[in-house]
């Protein structure tokens, strides 16, 4: 992630806690416990492409192994009962089709073990209900359903590590952006309801809600130079998809007359007093940054702002 992403990503873990800690009085708004479940959702596919772009290529063999193991053992446990089924059944074409042996399994290529698996759904699931004489239960057969699916989306198109690299950053791009309108759209809105019912509450999330933590060194803390009672934010606005600076992008405070211009690497300088804030950025051709973001007197922040082309 980068440091902007970073930032949000702890501030959707301290909403998700804030809301955890308050489940009771979510449970009497079904429509606010409907978007908490799919903020934590999303906090966890996010938390997993995060983990697959650090990972090594080590790491990820380790994981595409234990993935490949687990749907073996699915294919083996549904096949050995559909044999027996088969067999008592006199259906010798089908039992010959979906008889697989372990060498069978171990030797096959990645797309020729998620075939096998195909093939065997096509004979279990029209008679999954007749399986359990045979020590197979319909839950069997639904997860080697979803295995072999989810093995079929880890074998990459390309063995270029590196555009599966980039399909997991554009994948967490999507996430946070989605999160953050849910937030906005759904979370902001439902909570306010809780304003004057439960003020305590709606502080905490309000609270929550704030970027305050910059992280990876980004938070220089108190400056030595300069006044005192000010504040400074400056960093990097960035193509998401290149991770070329922007020249030219407009960075400004959202509600004040407060903007910088960036330069032609797209570095920016905005010195502000201290408060929270919205902080913008706004380029043609790609669409609007916007961060939540607190101030305290002093502060010297750097934060990079990554700007995603509008197609």
């Amino acid at each position: 992630m980068t440091d902007s992403e970073n930032n949000k990503y702890r501030m959707y873990l301290s909403i998700e806690k804030t809301l955890d800690e308050n489940g009771t009085l979510l449970a009497g708004v079904p429509a606010l416990v409907s978007a908490k479940t799919i903020l934590s959702a999303n906090i966890v596919a996010i938390g997993g492409y995060s983990t697959q772009l650090l990972s090594d290529s080590t790491g990820q063999t380790i994981v595409k192994k234990q993935s490949r193991d687990v749907l073996e053992n699915a294919i083996l446990k549904v096949s050995g009962g559909l044999v027996a089924y088969c067999t008592a059944e006199n259906l010798v074409a089908q039992r010959k089709d979906i008889n697989f042996k372990p060498y069978q399994l171990n030797r096959a290529k990645e797309i020729e073990l998620y075939n096998m698996a195909a093939a065997l759904l096509v004979v279990a699931l029209p008679v999954k209900t007749l399986l359990a004489s045979y020590l197979i239960t319909e839950a069997d057969i639904e997860e080697l359903d979803a295995l072999h699916t989810a093995f079929l989306k880890s074998i990459p198109g390309k063995r270029d590590s590196v555009g599966s690299a980039v399909a997991a950053r554009l994948a967490m791009r999507l996430l946070f952006k989605e999160t953050d309108l849910l937030i906005k759209d759904k979370l902001d809105n439902l909570v306010v309801i809780f304003r004057a019912a439960n003020p305590e509450f709606y502080t905490k999330y309000t609270s929550a809600r704030v970027i305050v933590d910059l992280g990876h060194g980004k938070k220089a803390g108190n400056t030595t130079t300069g006044s005192t009672t000010t504040a400074s934010i400056n960093g990097k606005v960035y193509d998401t998809e290149t991770e070329a600076g922007i020249a030219g992008a407009k960075v400004m405070i959202e509600g004040s007359s407060l903007a910088a211009t960036a330069d032609a690497q797209g570095l920016y300088t905005l010195t502000t007093v201290p408060d929270s804030y919205t902080l913008l950025a706004e380029k043609e051709g790609f669409e609007a940054y916007s961060d939540d973001i607190v101030l305290e007197a002093g502060d010297a922040l750097e934060l990079d702002l990554g700007m995603d082309k509008i197609v």
